[in-house]
């Protein structure tokens, strides 16, 4: 069912796009609990895919997805937390979750912060290892 969720958000496969219909339905999937009706709903939200944007409800859907085990959750919110809030350490903290799921985009993230950002590692080596490790 979570294929044809997708095929009618992205108007693929010969399923006409609908995004009202789609945000329904995923959002169905994740009152069930579902890890990728919970990540979609939140992407959606946040988005404002056919639904008003809201980034408080999205937060909340992404945050429900981690603990469901989406693993492209924490990467999401780690993004959240960097650009819509500024909080490093919020970041830092869900990129690590991440990276620790083989998240390689997370990895680079991580790498990022550390280099340009704010030091968060005492390790002078550390962002090196992780660009080495996204790469």
């Amino acid at each position: 069912k979570q294929w044809y969720q997708r095929r009618v958000r992205g108007g693929q496969g010969g399923v006409d796009r609908d995004m009202d219909r789609a945000f329904e339905m995923q959002h169905a999937a994740a009152q069930q609990g579902h890890a990728d009706g919970l990540f979609d709903t939140g992407i959606m939200l946040l988005k404002g895919q056919g639904v008003p944007r809201n980034v408080t409800r999205a937060r909340q859907y992404l945050e429900r997805a981690v603990k469901a085990g989406n693993r492209a959750a924490p990467g999401t919110l780690g993004y959240l937390e960097l650009n819509e809030n500024g909080n490093i350490t919020g970041a830092v903290h869900y990129f690590n979750i991440s990276h620790n799921m083989g998240d390689t985009d997370s990895t680079h993230n991580l790498a990022v912060i550390q280099s340009f950002y704010q030091p968060f590692d005492t390790d002078p080596y550390y962002s090196h290892r992780m660009f080495k490790k996204a790469a």
